[in-house]
């Protein structure tokens, strides 16, 4: 067999078509796999921290403000490594000649 007939049009078109399709795979893994991450990222919850005041005083809130299931059911307040007891505790902390008081 001579080499001429391997490169017939027929041969190329084939060639062609399984490059192509090998390709399309490719992208269509590669694909499913941004969708994938994209659904995970879309379930994040997206938690704001405020701070409130009424007249029983000053306090944060916490609230999930995304479309995850985050669940908030209490929250805690940590100042150079260690948690911090109530409101008063964390301004003595960060002012100590403060004069403002608060109660909880």
């Amino acid at each position: 067999m001579s080499p001429k007939r391997y490169l017939t049009y027929s041969n190329i078109t084939v060639t062609i078509a399984l490059v192509t399709s090998v390709f399309a795979i490719i992208v269509s893994i590669y694909e499913a796999t941004i969708m994938q991450s994209q659904q995970k990222a879309m379930v994040w919850p997206h938690v704001n921290i405020r701070q409130q005041h009424n007249s029983q005083g000053f306090g944060f809130v916490a609230r999930n403000n995304g479309i995850g299931p985050a669940l908030i059911s209490s929250m805690e307040v940590r100042l150079n490594g260690s948690a911090v007891e109530n409101f008063n505790d964390l301004l003595d902390v960060i002012n100590p000649d403060r004069t403002l008081a608060t109660t909880f």
